[in-house]
């Protein structure tokens, strides 16, 4: 889910606690809860971290441990009642607050997750994150309008914040306001021209609208004005795959642009790894291709990248 941490967000461990036990506390919830990688936690860890919590009730970051491994095993109700827990003994934190309102949103209690987003706004307005993740629900309660406001809040405050450019226009497409959405960006893009999510958002409009030129020229001088930014890489190499030419020009120069990101960078996202499937696709390396995409997908799950996991199972 979406975490943020600050030194006001940082969740105590329990007023007045003696510290000395915290510490002890903190090594057995450690154990349970590190010592096995995430995809192999499963119901025994959960008992095991619920027992030392029922002895230690006060202690925050352990109910943030046991939403999470709920949730991770299916368990949206205990995640919820884990993170209200928490919340309630630490209501100032944000990322409690706001994995709690992703778990009541995915369990359609969404009023009530965005309540929860609205008394976090109300002491942090600077968070955007919650602010796209406002967006995100208003959407889902059929409230694009609405939406739109609080997405633009999020831009403003973090124009690269992943999946906010890609919210905010399906926001304006719900509203039936496409056409206010470039101005916007035109002028975001003044401010922020090395921003690859608006240049994406940009280039991804002026394409529906089939100028698909247009949206070449974007996402061109996105990579010549920071050629060391992965997603300015990754952007255009998806326009090129999507419109082939056949002398296979594009295909080529999309896997040269590919090959100059590092094996680290590749790695670390899945939309990259996607999108080297994709070339490797092209290329007419199938197996090559059906290794890359269920890396991709495998990936996706681990990071709840969902939007990214439906690509590549559909790819795949």
């Amino acid at each position: 889910g979406y975490m943020v941490s600050s030194p006001k967000g940082a969740p105590k461990v329990g007023q007045g606690a003696d510290p000395r036990r915290m510490m002890q506390v903190m090594d057995e919830v450690n154990r349970v809860v590190f010592g096995k990688p995430p995809e192999q936690r499963g119901p025994e860890d959960i008992a095991k971290l619920e027992d030392l919590l029922q002895k230690n009730p006060d202690f925050v970051p352990g109910f943030r441990y046991l939403g999470v491994m709920r949730r991770a095993n299916g368990d949206l109700e205990g995640a919820v009642k884990a993170f209200a827990h928490g919340v309630k003994l630490h209501p100032n934190s944000p990322d409690l607050r706001m994995m709690l309102a992703e778990c009541r949103g995915q369990l359609g209690q969404v009023e009530q997750a965005i309540d929860d987003l609205h008394i976090l706004l109300a002491t942090q307005p600077d968070n955007a994150v919650a602010h796209l993740l406002c967006g995100r629900l208003l959407m889902v309660s059929d409230k694009p309008d609405s939406a739109i406001i609080s997405l633009l809040v999020a831009t403003e405050l973090e124009p690269d914040l992943l999946g906010c450019a890609e919210a905010l226009e399906q926001a304006y497409a719900k509203a039936g306001r496409s056409d206010e959405l470039l101005p916007y960006l035109n002028s975001m893009l003044e401010r922020h021209p090395r921003s690859s999510a608006l240049r994406k958002a940009k280039s991804v409009l002026l394409y529906g609208q089939g100028q698909v030129d247009e949206a070449e020229v974007v996402l061109r001088d996105g990579l010549r004005l920071a050629p060391e930014d992965p997603q300015a890489v990754n952007n255009l190499v998806k326009l090129l795959l999507s419109s082939p030419d056949s002398e296979g020009k594009r295909v080529g120069e999309a896997t040269a642009l590919l090959a100059e990101l590092s094996d680290k960078e590749m790695q670390s996202d899945p939309d990259l790894m996607l999108t080297k499937s994709q070339v490797l696709g092209a290329q007419g390396k199938l197996g090559e291709a059906t290794t890359a995409c269920q890396q991709a997908l495998e990936m996706a799950k681990r990071s709840q990248r969902n939007a990214v996991a439906k690509r590549a199972r559909q790819y795949l």
